[in-house]
């Protein structure tokens, strides 16, 4: 029998690879919030005749480097996600004995990205061998007579 056993700092870094595309489309998000916040209020202080300190031309181009740097990151680890997920769905030793779900883990993870992704790390990377075997002793078995 093949060893199946993934070290446990194997585990949490491909677990953090799964989750890092949705931390930064989340951070992504709120850097954006943030930007719309600020630029309302320069709004309302500029209907209530106050100064403002920086114009929305400089609030714009100030925010945009961490735009384009959130942006560069999440290409990077999204990139990265599906290049070493697809070399461990293809080393699994698991997954070589049906080549078939071989296959749809594949398809998911290309197609379903950083969510798809994060599906397999669920399903096939994290449970332990113990947690796997107590799975698969209470699934039930049909056979054809």
């Amino acid at each position: 029998m093949v060893n199946t056993h993934m070290k446990k700092s194997t585990k949490i870094s491909m677990g953090i690879l799964a989750f890092l595309p949705l931390i930064l489309l989340l951070s992504y998000f709120a850097f954006f919030v943030g930007i719309f916040i600020e630029l309302f209020s320069m709004a309302e202080s500029a209907n209530n005749n106050q100064l403002t300190s920086t114009a929305p031309e400089h609030l714009f181009s100030r925010y945009m480097i961490g735009v384009i740097v959130l942006m560069g990151l999440m290409l990077l680890s999204s990139l990265t996600l599906l290049i070493v997920y697809i070399i461990h769905i293809m080393n699994n030793p698991k997954l070589k004995q049906n080549t078939t779900l071989q296959l749809i883990w594949a398809l998911v993870v290309l197609f379903g990205s950083f969510i798809g992704a994060i599906v397999y790390f669920i399903i096939e990377i994290y449970p332990t061998a113990s947690q796997k075997d107590h799975i698969e002793e209470k699934s039930p078995t049909t056979s054809i007579s």
